[in-house]
Protein backbone atom coordinates (compact mmCIF):
# COMPACT_ATOMS: atom_id res chain seq x y z
CA UNK A 1 0.00 0.00 0.00
CA UNK A 2 1.22 3.44 -0.96
CA UNK A 3 -0.25 7.27 0.05
CA UNK A 4 0.84 10.57 -0.36
CA UNK A 5 0.07 13.91 1.08
CA UNK A 6 1.19 17.90 0.12
CA UNK A 7 0.33 18.90 3.72
CA UNK A 8 2.73 21.16 5.82
CA UNK A 9 3.65 20.52 9.19
CA UNK A 10 2.78 17.48 11.37
CA UNK A 11 0.47 15.17 9.40
CA UNK A 12 -1.68 12.02 10.47
CA UNK A 13 -2.88 10.17 7.22
CA UNK A 14 -6.17 8.27 7.74
CA UNK A 15 -5.56 4.23 8.91
CA UNK A 16 -5.18 1.30 6.73
CA UNK A 17 -6.80 -1.50 8.05
CA UNK A 18 -5.33 -5.53 7.59
CA UNK A 19 -7.92 -8.12 8.11
CA UNK A 20 -5.64 -11.06 10.02
CA UNK A 21 -8.89 -12.67 11.40
CA UNK A 22 -8.43 -15.76 9.92
CA UNK A 23 -4.40 -15.91 9.77
CA UNK A 24 -2.02 -17.23 12.52
CA UNK A 25 1.53 -16.76 11.52
CA UNK A 26 3.91 -14.23 10.82
CA UNK A 27 4.08 -11.71 8.54
CA UNK A 28 7.16 -9.84 6.64
CA UNK A 29 6.91 -5.69 6.37
CA UNK A 30 8.90 -3.36 3.77
CA UNK A 31 8.45 0.65 4.22
CA UNK A 32 10.32 3.21 2.00
CA UNK A 33 9.86 6.72 3.46
CA UNK A 34 10.26 7.63 -0.28
CA UNK A 35 11.23 11.29 0.73
CA UNK A 36 9.97 13.38 3.65
CA UNK A 37 10.54 11.09 7.00
CA UNK A 38 7.70 8.78 7.88
CA UNK A 39 6.78 6.82 11.20
CA UNK A 40 4.68 3.48 10.81
CA UNK A 41 3.14 2.38 13.80
CA UNK A 42 1.03 -0.89 14.42
CA UNK A 43 -1.72 -1.16 16.41
CA UNK A 44 -4.22 -4.51 17.18
CA UNK A 45 -7.52 -4.24 17.64
CA UNK A 46 -7.76 -2.91 21.29
CA UNK A 47 -5.22 -0.19 20.25
CA UNK A 48 -2.37 -1.78 21.62
CA UNK A 49 1.34 -1.10 19.85
CA UNK A 50 2.51 -4.10 18.21
CA UNK A 51 4.93 -2.46 15.75
CA UNK A 52 6.71 1.11 15.63
CA UNK A 53 9.58 1.84 13.33
CA UNK A 54 9.83 5.56 14.81
CA UNK A 55 11.17 8.30 12.75
CA UNK A 56 12.67 6.96 9.43
CA UNK A 57 14.39 9.06 7.02
CA UNK A 58 16.60 12.13 6.42
CA UNK A 59 15.77 15.75 7.49
CA UNK A 60 17.69 19.21 7.35
CA UNK A 61 15.19 21.00 9.61
CA UNK A 62 13.63 20.48 13.21
CA UNK A 63 10.40 18.58 13.50
CA UNK A 64 8.92 15.95 15.85
CA UNK A 65 12.11 14.12 16.00
CA UNK A 66 14.32 17.03 16.92
CA UNK A 67 16.89 19.34 14.98
CA UNK A 68 17.14 17.09 12.07
CA UNK A 69 17.02 13.77 11.40
CA UNK A 70 19.24 10.95 9.75
CA UNK A 71 18.51 7.65 9.47
CA UNK A 72 17.94 4.82 6.58
CA UNK A 73 15.46 5.33 4.48
CA UNK A 74 13.64 1.89 4.28
CA UNK A 75 13.84 -1.29 5.86
CA UNK A 76 11.98 -5.14 6.80
CA UNK A 77 11.00 -6.51 10.23
CA UNK A 78 8.89 -9.79 11.15
CA UNK A 79 5.98 -9.72 13.09
CA UNK A 80 3.45 -12.13 14.39
CA UNK A 81 0.22 -11.89 13.97
CA UNK A 82 -3.23 -13.62 15.41
CA UNK A 83 -6.53 -13.77 14.63
CA UNK A 84 -6.92 -10.19 14.56
CA UNK A 85 -7.54 -6.87 12.78
CA UNK A 86 -4.94 -4.17 12.78
CA UNK A 87 -4.69 -0.66 11.84
CA UNK A 88 -1.48 1.22 10.50
CA UNK A 89 -1.04 4.75 11.40
CA UNK A 90 2.18 6.38 9.36
CA UNK A 91 2.60 10.22 10.38
CA UNK A 92 4.62 12.53 8.77
CA UNK A 93 6.17 16.33 8.62
CA UNK A 94 6.65 18.35 5.62
CA UNK A 95 8.09 21.66 4.93
CA UNK A 96 6.61 24.13 2.44
CA UNK A 97 6.99 23.48 -1.36
CA UNK A 98 7.55 19.88 -0.36
CA UNK A 99 5.14 16.79 -0.92
CA UNK A 100 5.13 13.23 1.36
CA UNK A 101 5.19 9.77 -0.34
CA UNK A 102 5.86 6.34 1.41
CA UNK A 103 5.36 2.65 0.53
CA UNK A 104 4.35 -0.42 2.96
CA UNK A 105 4.09 -3.73 2.01
CA UNK A 106 2.83 -7.42 3.98
CA UNK A 107 3.99 -10.95 3.30
CA UNK A 108 2.58 -13.82 4.83
CA UNK A 109 5.16 -16.09 5.87
CA UNK A 110 5.53 -19.58 6.85
CA UNK A 111 3.18 -20.98 3.78
CA UNK A 112 2.77 -17.81 1.43
CA UNK A 113 -0.28 -15.75 1.24
CA UNK A 114 -3.80 -16.05 2.59
CA UNK A 115 -5.14 -17.47 -0.99
CA UNK A 116 -2.49 -19.44 -3.09
CA UNK A 117 -2.43 -22.88 -5.67
CA UNK A 118 -0.57 -25.50 -5.81
CA UNK A 119 -0.75 -28.74 -8.03
CA UNK A 120 -2.22 -31.96 -6.88
CA UNK A 121 -3.57 -35.21 -8.11
CA UNK A 122 -6.72 -35.37 -10.13
CA UNK A 123 -9.81 -37.16 -9.54
CA UNK A 124 -9.38 -36.28 -6.26
CA UNK A 125 -12.69 -35.63 -3.41
CA UNK A 126 -11.98 -31.82 -2.79
CA UNK A 127 -15.27 -29.60 -2.18
CA UNK A 128 -14.93 -25.69 -1.84
CA UNK A 129 -15.22 -25.33 2.07
CA UNK A 130 -13.64 -28.52 3.27
CA UNK A 131 -10.97 -27.40 5.90
CA UNK A 132 -7.42 -29.46 4.75
CA UNK A 133 -3.85 -30.00 5.75
CA UNK A 134 -1.33 -29.72 3.89
CA UNK A 135 2.06 -30.74 5.26
CA UNK A 136 5.50 -31.36 4.47
CA UNK A 137 5.82 -33.45 7.40
CA UNK A 138 4.57 -33.18 11.17
CA UNK A 139 6.11 -30.09 12.33
CA UNK A 140 5.67 -27.71 9.27
CA UNK A 141 1.94 -27.47 7.78
CA UNK A 142 -0.48 -25.44 6.99
CA UNK A 143 -4.30 -25.76 7.54
CA UNK A 144 -6.40 -24.30 4.93
CA UNK A 145 -10.10 -24.10 3.48
CA UNK A 146 -10.59 -25.11 -0.42
CA UNK A 147 -11.37 -22.40 -2.61
CA UNK A 148 -11.75 -23.87 -6.03
CA UNK A 149 -10.69 -27.43 -7.29
CA UNK A 150 -10.21 -28.10 -11.11
CA UNK A 151 -8.09 -30.61 -12.84
CA UNK A 152 -4.70 -30.85 -10.62
CA UNK A 153 -5.37 -27.52 -8.99
CA UNK A 154 -5.89 -26.87 -5.94
CA UNK A 155 -6.65 -23.02 -4.80
CA UNK A 156 -6.72 -22.35 -0.81
CA UNK A 157 -7.02 -20.19 1.77
CA UNK A 158 -4.92 -20.05 4.25
CA UNK A 159 -6.10 -20.17 8.32
CA UNK A 160 -3.26 -21.22 9.94
CA UNK A 161 0.57 -21.62 9.13
CA UNK A 162 2.94 -24.16 11.15
CA UNK A 163 6.36 -24.16 11.03
CA UNK A 164 8.91 -22.39 8.28
CA UNK A 165 11.01 -22.94 5.15
CA UNK A 166 10.33 -23.69 1.70
CA UNK A 167 9.70 -27.17 0.54
CA UNK A 168 8.65 -28.96 -3.03
CA UNK A 169 6.74 -31.66 -1.63
CA UNK A 170 3.68 -31.41 0.38
CA UNK A 171 0.81 -33.88 1.10
CA UNK A 172 -2.93 -32.57 1.02
CA UNK A 173 -5.28 -34.48 3.40
CA UNK A 174 -8.98 -33.98 4.90
CA UNK A 175 -6.91 -34.68 7.91
CA UNK A 176 -4.11 -33.89 10.28
CA UNK A 177 -0.45 -34.37 9.04
CA UNK A 178 1.12 -37.74 9.00
CA UNK A 179 3.04 -38.11 12.39
CA UNK A 180 5.77 -40.94 13.43
CA UNK A 181 4.20 -44.57 13.96
CA UNK A 182 3.49 -44.46 17.79
CA UNK A 183 3.87 -47.43 20.37
CA UNK A 184 2.28 -50.03 20.87
CA UNK A 185 -0.71 -49.76 23.58
CA UNK A 186 -1.91 -51.78 26.41
CA UNK A 187 -5.04 -53.79 26.15
CA UNK A 188 -8.02 -52.51 26.75
CA UNK A 189 -10.28 -53.10 29.78
CA UNK A 190 -12.68 -56.08 29.89
CA UNK A 191 -16.31 -55.93 28.82
CA UNK A 192 -19.11 -54.82 31.39
CA UNK A 193 -20.83 -57.44 33.08
CA UNK A 194 -24.52 -58.27 32.51
CA UNK A 195 -27.51 -56.89 34.08
CA UNK A 196 -28.25 -57.46 37.67
CA UNK A 197 -31.06 -59.10 38.52
CA UNK A 198 -34.20 -56.77 40.45
CA UNK A 199 -34.01 -55.69 43.95
CA UNK A 200 -35.34 -57.64 47.36
CA UNK A 201 -37.62 -55.37 49.40
CA UNK A 202 -36.23 -53.19 51.73
CA UNK A 203 -35.68 -54.02 55.66
CA UNK A 204 -36.84 -51.51 58.33
CA UNK A 205 -34.99 -48.63 59.07
CA UNK A 206 -32.37 -48.57 62.48
CA UNK A 207 -32.71 -46.44 65.10
CA UNK A 208 -30.81 -43.47 64.61
CA UNK A 209 -27.12 -42.58 66.11
CA UNK A 210 -26.44 -40.22 68.94
CA UNK A 211 -26.08 -36.77 67.75
CA UNK A 212 -22.77 -34.90 67.28
CA UNK A 213 -20.91 -32.09 69.95
CA UNK A 214 -22.06 -28.94 69.13
CA UNK A 215 -19.66 -26.53 67.25
CA UNK A 216 -16.94 -24.15 68.69
CA UNK A 217 -17.73 -20.13 68.52
CA UNK A 218 -16.35 -17.04 70.38
CA UNK A 219 -16.22 -17.74 73.71
CA UNK A 220 -15.00 -14.17 74.69
CA UNK A 221 -15.88 -10.72 73.29
CA UNK A 222 -14.05 -7.25 74.26
CA UNK A 223 -16.09 -4.16 74.84
CA UNK A 224 -19.36 -5.57 73.25
CA UNK A 225 -22.12 -2.92 71.91
CA UNK A 226 -25.20 -2.98 69.98
CA UNK A 227 -24.16 -2.44 66.61
CA UNK A 228 -20.05 -2.79 66.52
CA UNK A 229 -18.72 -5.34 64.49
CA UNK A 230 -16.38 -8.54 65.44
CA UNK A 231 -13.24 -8.52 64.62
CA UNK A 232 -10.68 -11.86 65.92
CA UNK A 233 -8.28 -10.76 68.85
CA UNK A 234 -5.84 -13.01 67.65
CA UNK A 235 -6.92 -16.19 69.34
CA UNK A 236 -8.95 -19.29 68.44
CA UNK A 237 -12.18 -18.50 69.99
CA UNK A 238 -11.98 -14.31 71.13
CA UNK A 239 -13.27 -11.32 69.56
CA UNK A 240 -12.97 -7.81 69.95
CA UNK A 241 -16.21 -5.74 69.00
CA UNK A 242 -15.27 -2.41 67.20
CA UNK A 243 -16.23 1.08 68.41
CA UNK A 244 -15.07 2.67 65.22
CA UNK A 245 -16.60 -0.03 62.64
CA UNK A 246 -20.09 -0.62 62.87
CA UNK A 247 -23.32 -1.35 61.31
CA UNK A 248 -26.97 -0.17 62.28
CA UNK A 249 -29.28 -2.75 60.39
CA UNK A 250 -32.05 -0.34 61.10
CA UNK A 251 -30.92 2.49 58.86
CA UNK A 252 -28.59 -0.06 56.88
CA UNK A 253 -25.87 2.18 57.36
CA UNK A 254 -22.28 0.64 57.96
CA UNK A 255 -19.75 3.39 60.08
CA UNK A 256 -16.13 3.38 59.95
CA UNK A 257 -13.84 5.64 62.28
CA UNK A 258 -10.41 6.60 60.13
CA UNK A 259 -9.64 5.61 56.61
CA UNK A 260 -10.81 3.28 54.44
CA UNK A 261 -7.68 1.77 52.48
CA UNK A 262 -8.32 0.81 49.13
CA UNK A 263 -6.99 -2.47 47.52
CA UNK A 264 -4.25 -0.47 44.95
CA UNK A 265 -3.54 -4.28 43.22
CA UNK A 266 -7.37 -4.63 42.58
CA UNK A 267 -7.83 -6.87 39.68
CA UNK A 268 -11.85 -6.10 39.52
CA UNK A 269 -14.30 -4.19 37.47
CA UNK A 270 -16.50 -1.48 38.73
CA UNK A 271 -20.44 -2.05 38.68
CA UNK A 272 -23.14 0.27 38.66
CA UNK A 273 -22.87 1.71 42.46
CA UNK A 274 -19.33 -0.15 43.08
CA UNK A 275 -16.13 1.92 44.48
CA UNK A 276 -12.33 0.73 44.06
CA UNK A 277 -9.50 2.00 42.92
CA UNK A 278 -8.16 3.04 39.36
CA UNK A 279 -4.53 3.20 39.27
CA UNK A 280 -4.25 4.19 35.63
CA UNK A 281 -6.35 7.13 36.52
CA UNK A 282 -4.97 7.66 39.36
CA UNK A 283 -7.91 8.07 42.10
CA UNK A 284 -11.33 6.61 42.72
CA UNK A 285 -13.40 4.80 40.07
CA UNK A 286 -17.16 4.52 41.22
CA UNK A 287 -19.61 2.87 38.58
CA UNK A 288 -22.50 5.22 37.59
CA UNK A 289 -26.21 4.13 35.99
CA UNK A 290 -26.37 2.13 33.54
CA UNK A 291 -23.04 0.95 33.69
CA UNK A 292 -21.75 2.02 31.02
CA UNK A 293 -19.81 5.11 32.62
CA UNK A 294 -17.34 5.41 35.46
CA UNK A 295 -16.53 8.54 37.50
CA UNK A 296 -13.27 8.91 37.98
CA UNK A 297 -13.67 10.63 41.80
CA UNK A 298 -12.23 14.18 41.58
CA UNK A 299 -10.95 14.12 37.59
CA UNK A 300 -14.33 14.67 36.25
CA UNK A 301 -17.89 16.03 36.66
CA UNK A 302 -20.73 14.65 34.50
CA UNK A 303 -24.67 14.95 34.50
CA UNK A 304 -27.64 12.75 34.13
CA UNK A 305 -29.32 14.73 31.23
CA UNK A 306 -32.52 13.54 29.35
CA UNK A 307 -32.06 13.78 25.05
CA UNK A 308 -34.68 16.20 23.66
CA UNK A 309 -33.21 15.76 20.24
CA UNK A 310 -34.22 13.94 17.36
CA UNK A 311 -31.35 11.54 17.10
CA UNK A 312 -29.79 9.34 19.03
CA UNK A 313 -26.98 10.93 21.10
CA UNK A 314 -23.32 9.39 20.85
CA UNK A 315 -19.96 9.87 22.88
CA UNK A 316 -18.23 13.05 21.56
CA UNK A 317 -21.27 15.08 21.01
CA UNK A 318 -21.31 18.73 22.21
CA UNK A 319 -24.71 19.35 23.74
CA UNK A 320 -26.71 22.76 25.24
CA UNK A 321 -29.35 22.36 27.59
CA UNK A 322 -32.62 23.19 25.75
CA UNK A 323 -35.22 22.89 28.95
CA UNK A 324 -35.94 20.24 31.37
CA UNK A 325 -37.74 16.99 31.97
CA UNK A 326 -38.65 16.47 35.46
CA UNK A 327 -35.12 16.37 37.49
CA UNK A 328 -33.37 16.27 34.59
CA UNK A 329 -31.96 18.91 31.98
CA UNK A 330 -32.72 18.58 28.72
CA UNK A 331 -30.16 18.38 25.75
CA UNK A 332 -30.14 18.75 22.18
CA UNK A 333 -26.82 19.77 19.91
CA UNK A 334 -24.68 22.63 20.16
CA UNK A 335 -24.53 24.87 17.32
CA UNK A 336 -21.87 27.87 17.53
CA UNK A 337 -24.24 30.25 15.16
CA UNK A 338 -26.41 31.95 17.91
CA UNK A 339 -26.99 32.07 21.39
CA UNK A 340 -30.09 30.04 21.26
CA UNK A 341 -27.84 26.83 20.32
CA UNK A 342 -24.58 27.75 21.91
CA UNK A 343 -24.81 30.29 25.24
CA UNK A 344 -26.18 27.22 27.66
CA UNK A 345 -23.49 24.64 26.28
CA UNK A 346 -23.17 22.06 29.02
CA UNK A 347 -20.90 19.85 27.87
CA UNK A 348 -19.50 16.36 25.64
CA UNK A 349 -21.81 13.25 25.66
CA UNK A 350 -19.71 10.48 27.36
CA UNK A 351 -22.21 7.37 26.21
CA UNK A 352 -25.18 6.63 24.20
CA UNK A 353 -28.32 8.33 24.88
CA UNK A 354 -31.01 7.87 22.69
CA UNK A 355 -34.19 9.50 21.94
CA UNK A 356 -36.23 10.27 24.97
CA UNK A 357 -34.18 8.49 27.04
CA UNK A 358 -31.29 9.80 29.89
CA UNK A 359 -27.32 9.24 29.76
CA UNK A 360 -24.22 11.25 31.23
CA UNK A 361 -22.87 14.31 29.94
CA UNK A 362 -19.26 15.24 30.59
CA UNK A 363 -19.04 18.60 32.26
CA UNK A 364 -15.41 18.36 32.96
CA UNK A 365 -12.66 16.28 32.52
CA UNK A 366 -11.40 13.09 29.84
CA UNK A 367 -14.16 11.75 27.61
CA UNK A 368 -12.52 8.74 25.96
CA UNK A 369 -13.00 6.70 22.66
CA UNK A 370 -13.25 9.46 20.25
CA UNK A 371 -12.15 9.56 16.61
CA UNK A 372 -9.37 12.29 16.86
CA UNK A 373 -7.35 11.84 13.97
CA UNK A 374 -6.40 14.77 11.90
CA UNK A 375 -6.10 16.36 15.29
CA UNK A 376 -3.00 17.67 17.33
CA UNK A 377 -2.31 16.92 20.93
CA UNK A 378 -2.42 19.85 22.89
CA UNK A 379 -5.21 21.67 20.90
CA UNK A 380 -7.78 23.74 21.53
CA UNK A 381 -11.45 22.54 20.68
CA UNK A 382 -14.58 25.15 19.94
CA UNK A 383 -17.73 24.18 19.06
CA UNK A 384 -18.50 23.79 15.41
CA UNK A 385 -20.66 26.81 13.53
CA UNK A 386 -21.67 24.07 10.44
CA UNK A 387 -21.54 20.97 12.35
CA UNK A 388 -24.90 20.31 15.10
CA UNK A 389 -22.72 18.86 18.33
CA UNK A 390 -19.34 18.78 16.68
CA UNK A 391 -16.62 20.80 17.75
CA UNK A 392 -13.20 21.70 15.23
CA UNK A 393 -10.19 22.82 16.06
CA UNK A 394 -10.52 25.95 13.71
CA UNK A 395 -11.90 28.96 15.76
CA UNK A 396 -15.11 30.42 14.63
CA UNK A 397 -15.10 34.09 13.75
CA UNK A 398 -17.71 36.56 14.36
CA UNK A 399 -20.94 36.41 13.91
CA UNK A 400 -20.64 32.64 14.90
CA UNK A 401 -19.88 32.49 18.42
CA UNK A 402 -16.87 31.54 20.17
CA UNK A 403 -17.42 28.11 22.98
CA UNK A 404 -14.33 26.51 23.96
CA UNK A 405 -15.20 22.72 23.91
CA UNK A 406 -11.88 21.68 25.33
CA UNK A 407 -8.27 20.15 24.67
CA UNK A 408 -7.08 17.22 22.79
CA UNK A 409 -5.52 14.56 24.70
CA UNK A 410 -4.67 11.70 22.70
CA UNK A 411 -4.82 11.23 18.81
CA UNK A 412 -6.17 8.21 17.47
CA UNK A 413 -8.63 6.58 15.39
CA UNK A 414 -10.44 4.38 17.67
CA UNK A 415 -8.92 5.67 21.16
CA UNK A 416 -8.56 8.82 21.05
CA UNK A 417 -9.43 11.46 24.13
CA UNK A 418 -10.44 14.59 24.69
CA UNK A 419 -10.65 16.66 27.94
CA UNK A 420 -14.10 19.00 28.21
CA UNK A 421 -13.16 22.03 29.60
CA UNK A 422 -15.79 24.21 28.43
CA UNK A 423 -15.90 28.10 28.17
CA UNK A 424 -18.51 30.32 26.64
CA UNK A 425 -17.71 33.34 24.60
CA UNK A 426 -19.88 36.95 25.51
CA UNK A 427 -21.40 39.67 23.24
CA UNK A 428 -20.15 42.74 24.66
CA UNK A 429 -23.62 44.04 25.85
CA UNK A 430 -23.19 40.70 28.75
CA UNK A 431 -20.31 42.81 30.04
CA UNK A 432 -21.73 43.90 33.81
CA UNK A 433 -20.25 47.35 33.28
CA UNK A 434 -21.65 47.64 29.52
CA UNK A 435 -25.23 48.93 28.54
CA UNK A 436 -25.98 48.84 25.37
CA UNK A 437 -29.86 49.81 23.91
CA UNK A 438 -31.01 50.88 20.37
CA UNK A 439 -28.07 50.08 18.40
CA UNK A 440 -27.45 51.33 14.83
CA UNK A 441 -25.29 51.91 12.55
CA UNK A 442 -22.29 53.18 13.25
CA UNK A 443 -22.25 53.53 17.29
CA UNK A 444 -19.45 54.26 19.11
CA UNK A 445 -18.66 52.68 22.56
CA UNK A 446 -18.12 55.53 24.94
CA UNK A 447 -17.35 55.92 28.90
CA UNK A 448 -20.28 57.61 31.02
CA UNK A 449 -18.28 59.14 33.60
CA UNK A 450 -21.68 59.76 35.77
CA UNK A 451 -23.21 56.41 35.59
CA UNK A 452 -19.76 54.80 35.12
CA UNK A 453 -21.11 52.76 32.23
CA UNK A 454 -19.88 51.91 28.79
CA UNK A 455 -22.40 52.76 26.08
CA UNK A 456 -23.52 52.91 23.23
CA UNK A 457 -23.18 56.70 21.11
CA UNK A 458 -22.99 58.73 18.41
CA UNK A 459 -21.81 62.06 20.21
CA UNK A 460 -18.38 61.93 21.68
CA UNK A 461 -19.32 64.70 24.95
CA UNK A 462 -15.61 65.37 26.01
CA UNK A 463 -11.61 66.00 24.84
CA UNK A 464 -10.64 63.73 22.49
CA UNK A 465 -7.00 63.13 21.57
CA UNK A 466 -5.95 61.11 18.38
CA UNK A 467 -2.65 60.56 17.56
CA UNK A 468 -1.81 59.88 14.09
CA UNK A 469 -2.99 61.05 10.68
CA UNK A 470 -6.43 60.93 10.29
CA UNK A 471 -8.46 60.67 7.34
CA UNK A 472 -12.17 61.49 7.19
CA UNK A 473 -14.64 60.78 4.40
CA UNK A 474 -17.81 62.85 4.63
CA UNK A 475 -18.84 65.77 6.07
CA UNK A 476 -17.78 67.21 9.14
CA UNK A 477 -19.84 69.68 11.28
CA UNK A 478 -17.52 71.52 14.09
CA UNK A 479 -19.45 73.95 16.86
CA UNK A 480 -17.54 74.74 19.77
CA UNK A 481 -19.23 77.70 20.41
CA UNK A 482 -21.53 80.29 19.30
CA UNK A 483 -23.38 83.36 20.62
CA UNK A 484 -26.32 85.33 19.46
CA UNK A 485 -27.61 89.28 20.07
CA UNK A 486 -24.11 90.71 20.42
CA UNK A 487 -23.60 94.22 19.97
CA UNK A 488 -22.07 96.84 20.70
CA UNK A 489 -18.75 96.21 22.93
CA UNK A 490 -16.36 93.61 23.16
CA UNK A 491 -17.63 90.32 23.81
CA UNK A 492 -15.33 87.07 24.73
CA UNK A 493 -16.09 84.47 22.30
CA UNK A 494 -13.81 81.67 23.29
CA UNK A 495 -11.34 80.51 25.86
CA UNK A 496 -8.80 77.90 25.87
CA UNK A 497 -6.17 77.59 28.49
CA UNK A 498 -2.26 78.41 27.19
CA UNK A 499 -1.38 75.54 28.05
CA UNK A 500 -3.28 73.19 25.75
CA UNK A 501 -0.99 74.04 23.03
CA UNK A 502 1.18 77.15 20.95
CA UNK A 503 -1.56 78.11 18.30
CA UNK A 504 -4.59 78.07 17.54
CA UNK A 505 -7.21 78.67 14.11
CA UNK A 506 -10.46 80.38 15.31
CA UNK A 507 -12.59 79.52 12.52
CA UNK A 508 -15.73 82.15 12.70
CA UNK A 509 -19.02 82.95 11.37
CA UNK A 510 -21.06 85.90 11.85
CA UNK A 511 -24.34 87.06 10.36
CA UNK A 512 -25.92 90.72 10.74
CA UNK A 513 -29.69 91.41 11.53
CA UNK A 514 -30.02 92.56 7.71
CA UNK A 515 -28.34 89.10 6.52
CA UNK A 516 -24.88 90.65 5.98
CA UNK A 517 -22.70 87.66 5.86
CA UNK A 518 -18.62 86.90 6.39
CA UNK A 519 -16.86 84.18 7.14
CA UNK A 520 -12.67 83.31 8.15
CA UNK A 521 -10.54 82.46 10.10
CA UNK A 522 -8.31 83.88 12.64
CA UNK A 523 -4.92 82.28 13.17
CA UNK A 524 -3.39 83.07 16.20
CA UNK A 525 -0.56 82.53 18.61
CA UNK A 526 1.06 82.58 22.25
CA UNK A 527 3.35 82.50 24.68
CA UNK A 528 0.91 82.71 27.32
CA UNK A 529 2.27 86.39 28.43
CA UNK A 530 1.67 87.66 24.46
CA UNK A 531 -0.50 86.86 21.58
CA UNK A 532 0.09 87.83 17.90
CA UNK A 533 -3.17 87.16 15.41
CA UNK A 534 -4.46 87.96 11.95
CA UNK A 535 -7.99 87.57 10.52
CA UNK A 536 -8.69 85.98 6.95
CA UNK A 537 -11.93 86.42 5.81
CA UNK A 538 -14.21 85.80 2.53
CA UNK A 539 -15.72 88.91 0.80
CA UNK A 540 -18.83 90.39 2.62
CA UNK A 541 -22.18 88.84 1.27
CA UNK A 542 -25.45 91.32 0.62
CA UNK A 543 -23.69 93.94 2.84
CA UNK A 544 -20.94 94.87 4.49
CA UNK A 545 -20.01 93.45 7.69
CA UNK A 546 -17.22 96.32 9.03
CA UNK A 547 -19.14 96.26 12.06
CA UNK A 548 -17.60 93.50 13.65
CA UNK A 549 -14.03 92.15 14.24
CA UNK A 550 -12.12 90.19 15.88
CA UNK A 551 -9.38 90.42 18.73
CA UNK A 552 -7.00 87.60 20.36
CA UNK A 553 -5.45 88.53 23.76
CA UNK A 554 -3.82 86.33 26.73
CA UNK A 555 -5.10 86.64 30.00
CA UNK A 556 -4.83 84.69 33.48
CA UNK A 557 -3.13 82.09 31.35
CA UNK A 558 -6.03 81.77 29.04
CA UNK A 559 -6.25 82.84 25.79
CA UNK A 560 -9.00 84.89 24.30
CA UNK A 561 -10.71 84.92 21.17
CA UNK A 562 -12.89 88.31 21.62
CA UNK A 563 -15.56 89.55 19.11
CA UNK A 564 -15.05 93.73 18.86
CA UNK A 565 -18.83 95.05 17.45
CA UNK A 566 -19.10 98.79 16.53
CA UNK A 567 -22.63 98.69 15.04
CA UNK A 568 -25.48 96.47 14.25
CA UNK A 569 -26.92 93.05 16.28
CA UNK A 570 -24.63 89.63 15.13
CA UNK A 571 -24.89 86.20 15.59
CA UNK A 572 -21.32 84.20 15.67
CA UNK A 573 -20.53 80.47 15.24
CA UNK A 574 -16.98 79.87 16.28
CA UNK A 575 -14.97 76.21 15.79
CA UNK A 576 -11.77 76.32 17.49
CA UNK A 577 -8.56 74.09 15.99
CA UNK A 578 -5.60 73.70 18.75
CA UNK A 579 -2.29 73.23 17.32
CA UNK A 580 0.26 71.49 19.64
Amino acid sequence: MFDSTNEVGEYTYTEKLLNYNTYIGNIDVFWDVLDTPNRFILYNSTGGTVYDTGWKGIAAYSGPWGGSLSTSTYGTDTISVSSDTYSLSVLTSAQSGNSDNWIFEVTCLSGGSNENTIVVASGACFVPGQTVIISHDASNYIVAKVVEYSGNSLTYFTLECHGSGSYSSWTVALSGPIGPIGQEGQSGTSGSSGTSGSSGTSGSSGSSGSSGTSGTGFTTVQNPALTRILTSDGTPDGAIAQSGLTYDFNTQTLSVSGKVQFDLATTATTSVGGLLWDDGNGTLSFGLKGGNVNLQIGEENVALCWNDDSITLTDGMVVYVSGSQGNRPKIKRALATSDQYSVTVLGVVTETIGVGQEGFVTTFGMVNNLNTLGLTGGTALWLSPTTSGAYTDVKPVAPNHTVLVGYVVRVSATVGSIFVHTSNGWEIEELHNVRISGVTEGDLLVYDAVNQLWVNSKTITSGLTISGDTKIIGDVYIDSSSGSSITTGTTIVSTIPCVSGSAAHFDYFVQGSSDEIRTGVVMAAWNCTGTTYTDYSTPDLNSSTDGISFEVDANSNNIRLKAVVTNGTWTIKVATRIIF
